[in-house]
């Protein structure tokens, strides 16, 4: 972890994280990432935090709080399906209950048949 002051920008300070994630001794480090010492990079401005997963050389840096927002934003979204569909199903279930007890709902002859 880098930490910097807010005028510095924190996504710029990753290389002095690289640099010390390389220069950690072989007595301290439990693991290798390739050259790194550590699985996962972060600095932070105390404003802005971003992080990169140096285990895989294609992972780029990214801004932690924007993902997170990402993800709640995602999540909201299922939830509010599943909510619609849990009230279209509870519809549906009054309606049928509702045609039973008045007689409405009657028996088909044929069975229902799959496409």
């Amino acid at each position: 972890m880098e930490a910097k002051r807010e005028s510095v920008g924190p996504q710029e300070v990753l290389t002095q994280a690289r640099r010390y994630a390389i220069g950690i001794p072989d007595s301290v480090a439990l693991f290798s990432f390739d050259e790194y010492r550590v699985p996962f990079l972060y600095s932070s401005n105390g404003t802005i935090n971003w992080f990169i997963d140096v285990r895989h050389e294609q992972n780029r840096s990214h801004e932690i709080v924007r993902i997170v927002n990402n993800l709640f934003t995602h999540t909201d979204r299922v939830i509010g399906q599943a909510t619609s569909a849990r009230k279209q199903v509870e519809i549906q279930s009054q309606t049928i209950f509702h045609q039973a007890f008045t007689g409405k709902l009657i028996q088909q002859n044929e069975p229902l048949r799959g496409n």
